[in-house]
């Protein structure tokens, strides 16, 4: 066993020693052509033997960089004193976010709709019990439906019930040059 490692370790400090072009025991690197097999003996079975391939003449590749950004996206909630409320959620600004949960709720009977809040790169939940509703938010369905449901039960001191949850998200893009602002993200 010991002579078979002092063969493989004399292999090894052969290569290194010999030069790029020379034949060498495989590594299965894209760089390298197998040639046969070493001869073996001596309890030592048979090696793939690869020589290195010429270098390319073709140019080394461009590196482009870029980077990621992260777009805002925007919801809001109306409501009018009928019950009729309205949502929007994953716009691109606070104006048009309002604007449609203006049109739903007036689309769903609210003569007199009123924008009540916006959200930015969150989850919102309404909730709603003992005729008190609540809206909060958090980074996940989970904590805005908690915050929302803690905050309402609160106030109306009954036990509320999730009426609805939207996410408005940041939407992820790749950029070629890089913002004046750029920020790493947090991961």
């Amino acid at each position: 066993m010991k002579s078979c490692n002092g063969l493989i370790f004399g292999a090894f400090w052969l290569i290194a020693a010999s030069g790029a072009s020379a034949d060498h025991i495989c590594t299965n690197s894209p760089n390298e052509a197998f040639v046969g097999y070493s001869q073996g003996g001596n309890g030592v079975a048979p090696m793939p033997i690869c020589r290195w391939l010429e270098q390319s003449s073709a140019p080394p590749p461009k590196v482009v960089e870029r980077w990621e950004v992260f777009d805002d996206r925007f919801g809001a909630w109306a409501i009018d004193e009928s019950g009729a409320f309205g949502v929007s959620f994953g716009e691109v600004s606070r104006e048009s976010a309002d604007r449609k949960a203006l049109d739903m709720c007036q689309e769903r009977g609210g003569r007199r709709c009123v924008a009540i809040g916006q959200f930015r790169n969150l989850c919102s939940t309404f909730a709603w019990g003992g005729g008190r509703s609540s809206f909060d938010g958090g980074e996940s369905v989970e904590i805005s439906e908690r915050r929302a449901l803690a905050a309402c039960e609160l106030d109306a001191g009954v036990e509320c019930d999730v009426i609805r949850t939207v996410c408005s998200m940041p939407v992820s893009r790749w950029v070629y040059e890089k913002p004046d602002n750029w920020v790493p993200a947090q991961r």
